[in-house]
């Protein structure tokens, strides 16, 4: 798709993995009843949260911004964050979030994916 781009190779998912794989399924809202669950990472007045619980997580995240601002001139602050869950077979429909590309950016990052998953 001409709207996604690779930012980076490379990085170490294991220790955030581990940190999500271990929160118990209590954590986990679905606002949808279709399975895909998230947490929310900032809160209303888009602070970062959990960051004692999840530090693995954050240091990914803080790591994943570093590269934006380096390597493709996006220092911008986060607006919105969750980390997901989506089941085998499940996904999103095609859909506009309002996000313009300019004055907002939005980054999907695939932790962990089955061979043929499609972002």
């Amino acid at each position: 798709m001409p709207n996604f781009k690779k930012i980076a190779n490379g990085l170490d998912l294991g220790p955030a993995l581990a940190e999500i794989a271990a929160l118990p399924d209590y954590c986990w809202l679905d606002t949808n009843a279709d399975g895909c669950t998230f947490i929310y990472l900032l809160d209303h007045a888009r602070a970062p949260i959990l960051r004692e619980e999840l530090p693995a997580v954050w240091r990914l995240i803080d790591r994943v911004r570093a590269i934006l601002a380096a390597e493709h001139d996006d220092a911008g602050r986060l607006c919105y964050c969750r980390v997901g869950r989506m089941p085998p077979g499940t996904g999103l429909l095609p859909h506009f979030d309002g996000i313009d590309g300019t004055t907002e950016r939005r980054y999907q990052v695939a932790l962990q994916s089955a061979p043929g998953v499609e972002l």
